[in-house]
């Protein structure tokens, strides 16, 4: 694919963005988490330098060099003062061939990814969405954890380490771009040393995740007994990032829950008191999405505060939005879109983004007026055709004592499966949780 440079030549700055195709997903059975720990491990040091040298060479170009390890991707990303780009560009090149894969350094990696992991276990918040991520994609390969657990990582050697990032870059990036200053960077003769052969095209999705056997509403709750709040998720699979009704789930999600005066912050914050914020979201790639909404409450309001959730969930499906709520949603994300295209930087990343959704030619220059001919027939249309009242996982993270008795007792409910909180970070759940 051709490289996509966006300059801007009133800034002194360059960003490089490489995308190989091969992310966590390609992680084997056992070893998870092991691409990001190669990802961290290659920017300590290479065939020629030490981490400290490597280090100091970005700090005296005023650059800075970093990788991502997603499901499907790893995105090496780089900065510098445009006048070092030529050897910011080794430097990358450098970490991309010839990492030096020191024992020392992987074992340093390796024991702040486990302390990275049991850190998790520190926040309520962060802990209550690991888990109901691994909740939501349950029978999915999504629900394999990317940044893997304490058995899986402390498997791993410093040579499957090296060899799995050799394999993850071999083929070179699927795609290339460059924002800022660019006139003295060539991506085409880059792209050539890298040796890219691949599209968007040869990448392998895994399929849409299903929910149609999900029954009534699931609900994992983490017991945590000392805890006098409740954290909150409820979600559930959508359609994919392409799908056309996409554009109207959007405005119905920014009414519902994605803004600081949607219907979820003012029920619940507003109206109530009960939290600081309720919100939202949308996730989708090319294969498949997922809805997800989430709040957290004190113990005494916690089963209040899940019914009317539940309720506002029920409405919003069936009655999609109001004239007003749906001018007020559709002024949002109208007016706010010019802001993430503002940089040259910021352009790159969505024009990225669109390229690796395979979002079709022109898809920038016509999401306004798309979402200007949205109305609320296609709104209500949409929200029935991919959400479900039949069909929803909840996870609450808090006192199992008080909240399992009301848990149970809500009629909607069909199942509740109870784990400690400090159950093992891990790539699955207990198997009492049905596929």
């Amino acid at each position: 694919m051709k490289p996509l440079v966006l300059a801007d030549p009133s800034i002194e700055y360059t960003f490089l963005t490489l995308v190989f195709e091969g992310g966590a997903l390609g992680d084997p059975i056992g070893r998870e988490g092991m691409l990001g720990l190669a990802a961290n491990t290659a920017l300590c040091g290479t065939s020629k330098r030490t981490r400290k040298e490597f280090q100091e060479r970005l700090d005296l170009l005023g650059a800075d060099c970093t990788v991502r390890v997603g499901k499907l991707h790893t995105i090496v990303e780089a900065e510098c003062l445009s006048r070092s780009i030529g050897e910011l560009v080794e430097l990358v090149e450098e970490v991309i061939h010839e990492p030096r894969f020191s024992e020392d350094e992987f074992e340093t990696q390796r024991n702040l990814a486990l302390a990275e992991l049991r850190q998790i276990k520190d926040s309520d918040e962060e802990l209550a969405a690991f888990f109901h991520s691994q909740f939501l994609w349950q029978g999915h390969p999504y629900g394999r954890s990317s940044r893997g657990e304490e058995s899986s990582l402390k498997q791993v050697t410093a040579e499957e380490a090296h060899q799995t990032w050799k394999k993850s870059c071999e083929g070179g990036p699927i795609l290339i771009g460059a924002a800022g200053q660019v006139r003295d960077l060539d991506l085409v003769e880059l792209q050539t040393r890298l040796d890219a052969a691949h599209s968007p095209a040869d990448l392998k999705y895994p399929t849409r995740h299903s929910s149609e056997h999900w029954k009534g509403v699931e609900v994992l709750l983490i017991d945590r007994r000392d805890r006098t709040q409740a954290q909150v998720l409820w979600g559930q699979p959508i359609c994919n990032a392409l799908h056309d009704d996409m554009y109207a789930l959007r405005l119905a999600n920014t009414a519902f829950g994605g803004t600081f005066t949607s219907t979820l912050m003012q029920e619940i914050r507003e109206k109530r008191g009960w939290t600081y914020g309720a919100y939202s979201s949308l996730s989708a790639d090319r294969t498949t999405g997922m809805f997800s909404m989430n709040y957290h409450v004190e113990n005494q309001n916690a089963a209040d505060a899940i019914e009317l959730g539940w309720d506002l969930f029920q409405s919003w499906r069936r009655d999609g939005l109001s004239p007003e709520d749906l001018a007020d949603a559709r002024s949002y994300v109208v007016n706010s879109f010019p802001f993430t295209l503002e940089t040259a930087q910021k352009r790159l990343e969505v024009q990225l983004g669109c390229s690796l959704l395979g979002r079709p030619p022109g898809y920038l220059e016509a999401f306004v007026s798309r979402m200007q001919q949205v109305n609320d027939t296609d709104i209500k249309a949409a929200l029935q055709a991919h959400l479900s009242e039949t069909r929803m996982r909840l996870t609450v993270l808090g006192n199992g004592k008080e909240l399992a008795p009301i848990l149970e007792s809500l009629p909607w409910v069909s199942a509740v499966h109870v784990i400690p909180f400090d159950q093992p970070i891990g790539a699955t759940l207990p198997h009492f949780i049905r596929d």
